[in-house]
């Protein structure tokens, strides 16, 4: 592996064993296959839609085959927990759909999406040969945000992982980045099942364009009324 490079930090795993808010309906769950078959059971209810179901299908297998390779013990049960967890949340969109606002904050009560986030991806980053590079950059982000000023960072793609991911790489070092952060969302992630319940665990500035780049906004709440001079 390499070695973290001067002003690097690593990533941390640490926070894993948080817990959202909330028990699951599925806690009866105990298998791949007892899952499977009350997926199909919501389809045949009326309260999944087939489509639906079919991707979290795909999501499950995949997102398992991930998982897996991580080396923990206890990978599995992870892994079926967090499908689980998953699994609750789409189907309560399915059954009273979220709207978003043109800002959303990311929602922490009483169910704690963001936490959710984190714990999905968790299992699919390998803390132990990531670090972040150039951390000074970020104390002085942060300093520059408690003084007031706003920080643009823009990149030309962004995946569904990728807010979690960065929240994860800088979770011990700048928590309150991570969870400060307000993303530029588009209509995939506002609009997909299986997408929603994570960005809703986001605060998100929703503007439709047909770009191919994207920002991260980290701003004060008192900010947000100004967003139109980046628009």
């Amino acid at each position: 592996p390499r070695l973290p490079a001067k002003g690097a930090v690593l990533a941390s795993d640490t926070g894993a064993d948080e817990e959202v808010a909330g028990p699951s309906p599925l806690l009866d769950v105990r298998s791949e296959q007892e899952f499977v078959l009350r997926v199909r059971k919501e389809v045949e209810r009326g309260k999944l839609r087939p489509d639906v179901a079919d991707n979290f299908e795909n999501l499950y297998y995949n997102y398992k085959n991930a998982v897996l390779q991580n080396g923990d013990p206890n990978a599995y049960q992870i892994m079926l927990s967090n499908m689980m967890d998953l699994f609750d949340r789409v189907l309560l969109d399915e059954e009273n759909p979220f709207t978003f606002q043109p800002y959303h904050k990311a929602i922490r009560e009483p169910f704690d999406y963001y936490t959710f986030g984190q714990n999905y991806i968790r299992p699919l980053v390998d803390f132990r040969n990531s670090y972040v590079g150039n951390i000074s950059v970020f104390s002085d982000m942060e300093n520059q945000l408690r003084q007031g000023h706003n920080v643009v960072l823009m990149s030309n793609h962004q995946t569904e992982a990728d807010p979690a991911v960065i929240a994860l790489s800088l979770e011990r070092s700048n928590p309150w980045i991570s969870e400060n952060i307000v993303y530029v969302a588009g209509d995939r992630v506002l609009t997909d099942p299986l997408c929603k319940p994570f960005s809703m665990g986001r605060s998100v500035c929703i503007i439709m364009l047909n770009c191919c780049f994207c920002f991260l906004l980290i701003l004060l709440p008192e900010s947000i009324s100004h967003l139109n001079i980046f628009s």
